[in-house]
């Protein structure tokens, strides 16, 4: 909680959850990885990567990420950072996908990783800050409702090398 933790899902592991919080509290430090076809992390509540902590999150080689909504940067001084690589490798959210939700997020979606949302705020809140890159063929941040860079906060939205965004 206060403290520093890692968490690894690898070989079609499965955790499953209502709400998750990777870097809960402020000083505290939390690093997760998924890695490979059939690893999850499912929850029906809020997908927090850095809440007030510092959150490191990297979903690859097929694994997946599920969740009714997600901050990355949560909390005011809270650092937020996510990478999704590799063909397979998904993280969706049914409802809002925040980076820079009050804090700081950084988002790299790669070699055909893809994110999708209802909808997505690079730099939510005021005094938030959110960066974001998608690069590489088949490299996907797709949103179904709407797509906002720099909503109260600041914003910088990259793609690059045949990535891809939609809303």
């Amino acid at each position: 909680n206060s403290g520093t933790g890692a968490l690894t899902i690898q070989n079609a592991g499965a955790v499953s959850a209502n709400s998750s919080y990777i870097g809960n509290v402020a000083g505290s430090s939390g690093t997760a990885t998924l890695t490979g076809s059939g690893s999850q992390w499912s929850n029906t509540g809020t997908f927090h990567v850095g809440y007030n902590g510092t959150g490191s999150l990297t979903i690859q080689g097929g694994a997946t990420v599920t969740a009714a909504n997600t901050q990355v940067g949560g909390g005011a001084g809270a650092s937020g950072t996510a990478t999704v690589m590799g063909s397979g490798s998904q993280w969706s959210t049914s409802g809002s996908f925040s980076l820079g939700y009050s804090g700081t997020g950084a988002l790299t979606i790669q070699d055909a990783g893809i994110v999708s949302a209802n909808n997505a705020f690079i730099g939510n809140n005021a005094g938030s800050s959110g960066t974001a890159t998608v690069t590489g063929s088949g490299s996907q941040w797709n949103t179904s409702a709407y797509f906002i860079v720099g909503n109260s906060g600041t914003g910088a939205l990259t793609i690059q090398n045949a990535g891809a965004v939609s809303a």
